[in-house]
């Protein structure tokens, strides 16, 4: 009896030892963590292009003030516009005069030269008409004081508009009609340099290029 009872108990033992087994095994697997799941791969961003800003064409007028001519331009007007450049008298309206001729003749680029010339003119003469109060200009052989104030304001200007040129007439002499009747300053002498009265509008004309009788 007492070996069977020592059997049974060792066989239970067994048994039991194989069920704690099997019961430990069921709780480990049980308590295996999962794998993470994989993150989704973040797409690159696309590039953004960086826009081209085209370079701005190159000013017809050169920087030493001399003009890049359109091909074909026939040589008296390549002197005359070479002249106009250099003036420093000329008004934004004679360049402006002569630029539509060369638009005219087919010299767009040439015309284009005249008319930054003429901007950068008429900058430099306002400054100038403020600081003087009028705009400088030579007496020519032909001109009168008259002849000019006609010019400039039209109709049949008074004896005291024409005495408005100055200051330099005042240092001339008096306005005064010559054998001809016509009124003059002594001393207006061709070469002399005169004032044209700011409230004239000067700039807003072409410089005379005849004479102004």
């Amino acid at each position: 009896m007492a070996k069977k009872s020592s059997a049974g108990l060792l066989v239970g033992l067994v048994a039991l030892a194989g069920g704690a087994f099997l019961l430990s095994g069921t709780a480990k697997a049980e308590t295996v963590p999962k794998p993470a799941p994989k993150p989704n791969p973040t797409p690159a961003p696309t590039p953004i292009p960086t826009p081209v800003t085209p370079a701005p064409p190159a000013s017809p007028l050169r920087p030493d003030g001399t003009c890049a001519f359109d091909p074909g331009v026939p040589a008296p007007l390549q002197a005359q516009v070479n002249n106009a450049l250099a003036s420093t008298t000329l008004t934004q309206a004679s360049y402006e005069d002569l630029a539509t001729k060369a638009d005219a003749a087919g010299f767009p680029q040439t015309a284009q030269c005249l008319r930054l010339k003429g901007q950068q003119q008429m900058l430099a003469q306002q400054t100038q008409l403020e600081q003087l109060g009028g705009m400088p200009f030579v007496i020519q052989t032909g001109d009168t004081p008259y002849g000019l104030a006609k010019y400039y304001l039209g109709g049949y200007p008074t004896v005291a508009q024409v005495q408005e040129i100055g200051p330099p007439l005042n240092q001339i002499g008096t306005l005064q009609p010559d054998q001809n009747g016509v009124y003059n300053f002594p001393g207006w002498i061709p070469g002399t340099q005169v004032l044209i009265p700011k409230d004239w509008n000067p700039l807003a004309k072409p410089l005379p290029t005849v004479p102004q009788s």
